[in-house]
């Protein structure tokens, strides 16, 4: 009788397939049970790194490919070798792992094993630390006699360090001494206070921004109209000059407080 663990595990065909696998791979070889072996491999899976990904999605490569060899021999006759099926494994992880991000590089035993699966290694996309330049906007503002801006601002960052940088709770990275000091000259000028808020989740955050944003300007704004002002405001934070440009902006912030959730 046929059965899924004779056929997926157990077999000559199947044995020599795993067996190859699990070393390239750097995953124990053990006898199991389909479904034991699928979850072996799981754990091995990190889905922030290429090598992570594929070890996830290698079981079921196997399982499609020798399924197919299996339907092959039986309704065509036709005798697949184990190096076929492992080379249509690799092809497919090979097409599979180059069309996805990833968030941490590989450790030195995953390069090793992508080299062996000759698979394209992929490039960690790195959001790097971007901060704010107020150099120019502060000498529009002084140009135009708009400066000091009599507007409290108070800048709500994703970023806890961020907070914690220009509060003086924790000491910058050397890297970022001297951006940063200009950055927080510039900010206690312009009056500018950033705050960090720990979020739930978008829907929420977006709710606590416009309700705080009415409350603490005692505007009845619409939903249009804040998003408007928040861009504009987010303009004028990031130095885009084009803002200042309209005099009754300028003339409508002054003595407002208001808060920008970032």
């Amino acid at each position: 009788i046929e059965t899924a663990n004779h056929l997926f595990v157990q077999s000559q065909l199947a044995q020599n397939i795993w067996k190859y696998f699990n070393y390239a791979c750097g995953v124990s070889l053990l006898h199991q049970t389909v479904a034991a072996r699928q979850a072996l491999w799981w754990n091995y899976a990190n889905k922030q790194t290429q090598m992570g990904l594929v070890r996830g999605n290698v079981p079921a490569f196997i399982f499609w490919e020798i399924w197919k060899s299996r339907c092959s021999y039986k309704y065509d006759s036709i005798n697949i070798a184990a190096e076929t099926v492992i080379h249509k494994v690799k092809g497919w992880l090979q097409h599979y792992a180059v069309h996805d991000s990833y968030k941490r590089e590989c450790s030195f035993s995953d390069l090793i094993s992508l080299q062996v699966l000759q698979i394209q290694r992929q490039k960690v996309k790195v959001k790097l630390l971007k901060f704010v330049e107020w150099l120019e906007i502060t000498k529009f503002c002084k140009d135009h006699g708009w400066y000091p801006l009599e507007v409290e601002v108070e800048v709500e960052v994703d970023s806890k360090i961020i907070e914690q940088w220009y509060n003086l709770k924790t000491r910058v990275a050397p890297k970022f001494y001297f951006i940063w000091e200009r950055i927080m000259q510039l900010g206690v000028e312009m009056g500018i206070k950033p705050g960090h808020n720990f979020r739930e989740g978008n829907n929420s955050s977006d709710g606590m921004s416009k309700e705080g944003s009415k409350q603490i300007t005692k505007q009845h704004w619409s939903t249009d109209e804040l998003h408007i002002m928040s861009k504009k405001l987010f303009s004028l934070i990031k130095g885009v000059l084009l803002v200042l440009e309209d005099n009754l902006l300028v003339s409508y912030l002054k003595g407002k407080a208001l808060v920008l959730h970032l």
